[in-house]
């Protein structure tokens, strides 16, 4: 059941995406010396830019810098960083969009 919800989301979260015109690019794609995919096939900047946090996230699921829980702490740190350099109206949204994110990597 949480799969398939999770599922659902991260499909609406994409066609809204691609929709507004967001895909996810190569634009740093050498600044990491681990292996990163931005956000998978989730944009990269949908409201901010999360790039640095998924590539992060990545880095850290990859090297094993941390447990799970740490890593997804600090992959919900960076993104939050990211909103707060967003105007005041618009951090809801991003926070919202984050927490998405989050539950969405948590469910694969």
């Amino acid at each position: 059941m949480l799969r398939r919800v999770a599922t659902r989301a991260l499909l609406v979260f994409i066609a809204v995406a691609a929709l507004v015109g967001f895909t996810a690019g190569p634009a740093m794609a050498n600044q990491y010396p681990w292996p990163h995919n931005g956000c998978t096939s989730a944009p990269d900047r949908a409201i901010a830019n999360f790039t640095h946090a998924c590539n992060h996230h990545d880095g850290c699921y990859a090297l094993h810098w941390a447990g799970r829980g740490a890593c997804d702490q600090w992959f919900w740190n960076d993104m939050i960083a990211a909103c707060r350099k967003l105007p005041f109206e618009m951090i809801g949204g991003c926070t919202g969009t984050a927490g998405l994110s989050l539950f969405i990597s948590r469910a694969f």
